[in-house]
């Protein structure tokens, strides 16, 4: 394909080479709708270092205009240069937690020194926070202590997440066993899969550091936590990771409630089914009577934001009484059937969220208690949700309620105050982020380096398309949909 510009007296063709007409490189186009290859493969891909150079030559392929052969040639070499560029990024972002505004605070422990360089990755990446501290700690450990992990990733041999899992060994183990274990892996690295690597890594960090089977369990068992993440069709998904006894006690109890419960149902409920609903029972009966495992021996839950710990959900009154099917939301979890928005909130205390059908956002906030207790606080909580950091999904009842102008130069209202979380909270009180809040609800943060990220703000409640007026004038004019959108008005 070719571009000419009789103007200028120049042409491009499909890659954006450009060159004057009638010269030399005009001989050397094919064609239209020629037979020949527009740029047949005349070298081995496979032998090309990943370089710009090898990028150049891969966007000049056309992929259907080469063999099979060579088309797997073509992905392999896309993947040497995805490395490539993976290792360019790990210089990079290493480089920034280096910087002036960026230096780390020596009294604290590694991963909170490089806590702001971390928020400065997350943002620009929208990736979690905690991922964006990972990909700073991994690139610092590749540059500074793994020199040879990371000139296989810049070759193309491996990728991040193999680099990735070479350098978490430090986590486990000093760096001079986490050097010995690299010498074993590294060579054959490229050649396994994800699991193969893993299970290398296990086997050589047994071999050059062997230890007893105590102390394995006890490297062991400081990681144990529980994962939650949202699944499908209003589902959720929780991994446990806890020492085998008390995978077995847990077991043993819910086997129990579950075979109780099915020895007075006829039919019902499987035993997998039923052990999901003695979990859910166990918490139920805890947060009603505000203590852990119930009873007056139990211990007392803590309050968030001044309340007992609880459930939100959000869900349209017209939702609510049953003439429309809108989608509820569960706070830490997101969109949920009406179904299960009705279960929720049919034994729940209401509040009052007033939003607007335009946009969703919360604009006013009630109760039915004749005075609402800590109003303010209920307020941000239900209009923002999560933390404000653009990449935090914090829940906003674990967060700080924080005034976004300093009091008493900003005024304690709605309009001046936001839920970051307590890391966010540090970035912006120790680490030099700014934040501001335009307008209420709204924020936006600037990093050290000047960068300006803006939160996406959530949305309460439905947005109600509104069907345009009904006009059979026979001169009226069709709707447009051209021109730019009307600018919101308030209230949001």
């Amino acid at each position: 394909m070719l571009r000419l510009d009789v103007a200028e007296g120049v042409a491009s063709d499909f890659w954006g080479d450009e060159f004057l007409l009638g010269g030399e490189a005009m001989t050397r186009i094919s064609p239209p709708f020629s037979s020949e290859p527009l740029d047949p493969v005349d070298a081995d891909l496979t032998s090309m270092r990943p370089s710009p150079g090898l990028a150049t030559r891969l966007a000049k392929l056309p992929t259907s205009d080469v063999s099979d052969s060579h088309l797997v040639d073509m992905i392999g070499a896309y993947q040497r240069l995805i490395s490539w560029a993976q290792a360019g990024q790990v210089a990079a972002i290493a480089e920034l937690t280096r910087r002036p505004m960026f230096l780390p605070h020596r009294d604290r422990d590694e991963r909170d020194e490089l806590r702001s360089a971390g928020a400065q990755v997350a943002a620009e990446l929208r990736l979690a926070p905690s991922t964006g501290e990972d990909r700073a700690l991994t690139a610092r450990r590749l540059v500074e202590e793994f020199p040879a992990t990371l000139g296989a990733l810049r070759e193309g041999a491996i990728d991040h997440r193999r680099a990735a899992m070479i350098t978490d060994v430090v986590d486990r183990r000093d760096v001079a066993t986490a050097h010995k274990v690299e010498q074993r892996v590294l060579p054959r690295a490229g050649a396994r899969t994800l699991g193969q690597h893993r299970r290398a890594i296990e086997r050589a960090i047994l071999e050059v550091d062997p230890v007893t089977a105590e102390e394995r369990h006890r490297v062991a068992e400081a990681v144990r936590r529980i994962e939650f993440w949202p699944g499908d069709e209003g589902m959720g998904h929780a991994l446990v990771t806890m020492p085998a006894d008390g995978m077995a006690l847990f077991r043993s109890t819910l086997d129990a409630a579950a075979q109780a419960m099915k020895s007075v149902m006829d039919d019902g409920p499987t035993m997998d089914q039923l052990r999901v609903d003695a979990l859910i029972e166990l918490s139920r009966r805890a947060l009603a009577a505000g203590r852990f495992a119930g009873g007056v021996e139990g211990i007392p839950l803590s309050s968030a934001q001044g309340r007992r710990p609880n459930i939100q959900v959000t869900v349209p009154f017209s939702t609510l009484i049953g003439i429309d099917d809108h989608p509820g939301e569960l706070t830490g979890y997101g969109p949920i059937p009406a179904s299960v928005a009705r279960r929720l909130a049919r034994n729940g205390v209401w509040r009052r969220l007033l939003t607007d059908p335009a946009t969703g956002r919360l604009i006013d906030y009630g109760t039915t208690r004749y005075t609402p207790p800590q109003d303010l606080r209920d307020v941000i909580i239900a209009r923002d949700q999560t933390c404000v950091f653009p990449t935090c999904s914090q829940p906003a009842h674990r967060c700080q309620i924080d005034h976004t102008i300093p009091y008493p130069d900003g005024p304690t209202s709605q309009t001046n105050t936001g839920p970051p979380c307590g890391i966010h909270h540090d970035l912006k009180t120790h680490r030099g982020w700014l934040l501001e809040q335009p307008e209420e609800g709204r924020f936006i943060w600037t990093s050290p380096v000047g960068k300006r990220y803006e939160n996406e703000r959530p949305q309460v409640g439905p947005i109600i398309e509104t069907a345009p007026p009904n006009d059979n004038s026979a001169s009226a004019d069709p709707p447009t949909t051209e021109g730019p959108d009307p600018p919101d008005v308030p209230p949001f």
